[in-house]
């Protein structure tokens, strides 16, 4: 089962997970170049996080809603389960 989280107002519907539950976290990254300046450099970004859960269910995380880089330090800060995928340049 697949869900995406951040469409809805938190309050309406919230879920707690706790650490076992978690099976592996993907967070899928690219690279882009971008200019400033006449200056011409690489940036990462990350495209997605899904959380997998033990049980089979996959929650996908909204970018609008979640800040995607505070949420990767902190899953590895904590030692979850991360799988950092690199899609290729955008």
């Amino acid at each position: 089962v697949q869900k995406t989280l951040g469409h809805t107002p938190p309050f309406l519907n919230p879920i707690t997970l706790s650490s076992s539950q978690i099976s592996q976290i993907d967070v899928k990254w690219y690279q882009y170049y971008s200019s400033r300046n006449d200056y011409s450099f690489r940036q990462n970004q990350i495209d997605s996080i899904e959380i997998k859960l033990t049980d089979g269910q996959v929650y996908i995380l909204n970018s609008w809603v979640f800040p995607y880089s505070s949420l990767l330090y902190l899953f590895i800060k904590f030692n979850y389960p991360v799988n950092l995928d690199d899609i290729g340049a955008r």
